[in-house]
């Protein structure tokens, strides 16, 4: 994907997890058992002036991107997880990245059944879909924080980076 200010290009890589031992099987998790399972995703970003390639995050989880402010400056990357002691397992990261500074901020963490996350344009905020179960787990896990009140109404909500507590 090109940025919009066509500064620079995003490209994904898919990385090999670790092998499995032949002799000792070890199941980090239920869906160790399919081919691929220890794969990620990484996002790698190509500054097309200087031709630097580098990867967006390091770590051991897979990454997308999920939007682009209007002017490029800023983007919202997806941090995906599973935790497999809560139903649902799967969980969603939402940070917001500046390419420009390599600043990363947290918009919230570690959250359940989001669908899809974009910037608001001419604002700071970002919106979220989500399922509507979602709305139910984040009243039960988080009732104070007021992007979930939110969400305990609607399926979708705009959070306001001034709203949100950043941990």
């Amino acid at each position: 994907m090109i940025s919009p200010d066509k500064r620079s290009i995003y490209i994904y890589e898919e990385i090999k997890g670790p092998e499995k031992d032949k002799l000792l099987i070890r199941r980090l998790s239920p869906d160790d058992r399919q081919p691929g399972a220890r794969d990620r995703q990484a996002l790698y970003r190509y500054d097309i002036a200087t031709g630097v390639y580098e990867p967006v995050l390091y770590g051991y989880r897979s990454v997308s991107l999920l939007d682009f402010s209007a002017d490029g400056s800023q983007l919202l990357l997806g941090l995906y997880t599973k935790d497999w002691q809560h139903s649902p397992f799967d969980q969603t990261t939402v940070l917001r990245y500046t390419p420009a500074t390599g600043r990363i901020d947290t918009v919230f963490t570690k959250q359940f059944e989001i669908g899809s996350v974009s910037f608001i344009p001419g604002t700071e905020d970002v919106r979220l879909w989500a399922r509507p179960i979602a709305s139910a787990v984040w009243a039960i896990r988080s009732p104070t924080d007021a992007w979930a009140t939110a969400m305990s109404t609607s399926s979708s909500a705009s959070i306001s980076p001034r709203a949100v507590s950043r941990p």
